[in-house]
């Protein structure tokens, strides 16, 4: 695939915290529903990753590629994300974040995204084209689970 055109305006990732967390901003990643595909005419066909969900993954390696990541390899993880959507129509941002998982993943940013122990989700405003601003960072103990969510 061919590489955009308008290079970004904004820093694509940094380190903040003094170096142990990475702050990311990438594009407005789609939806799930429209990442993944399977062949409908064939049983038992495999998933793949639709046209969209592979220009999604090129752009995130295109803005992420020129930075080199010490992986979070064994480390649990604690992740942010503030999804800024490019219009006021109704979204469901909770089928955006597995792909952008999964593209921090497949670019190295850890090793698997079952590592991530703590995952908060936030909707900002309204961006031109859309914006996704994550904050990887190590947990450097384990997570107290809040009394009101916590099973007897």
């Amino acid at each position: 695939m061919a590489r955009p055109l308008i290079p970004p305006k904004y820093e694509a990732a940094r380190t903040i915290n003094d170096g142990t967390a990475l702050r990311v901003e990438l594009p407005y990643p789609p939806s799930i529903n429209h990442y993944w595909r399977h062949n409908s005419k064939r049983k038992g066909a495999p998933v793949y990753i639709s046209v969209e969900g592979k220009r999604y993954q090129h752009e995130v390696f295109y803005r992420l590629g020129i930075y080199t990541f010490k992986t979070l390899d064994i480390q649990r993880l604690s992740v942010r994300v503030a999804f800024y959507p490019r219009t006021k129509q109704e979204q469901d941002i909770s089928n955006r974040i597995k792909v952008l998982e999964d593209c921090l993943q497949a670019i190295k940013i850890y090793c698997n995204d079952s590592q991530i122990d703590h995952l908060e989700i936030f909707r900002g405003r309204v961006v031109s084209g859309g914006r996704c601003v994550a904050i990887i960072e190590p947990l450097t103990k384990p997570l107290a689970i809040p009394p009101d969510l916590a099973i007897s």
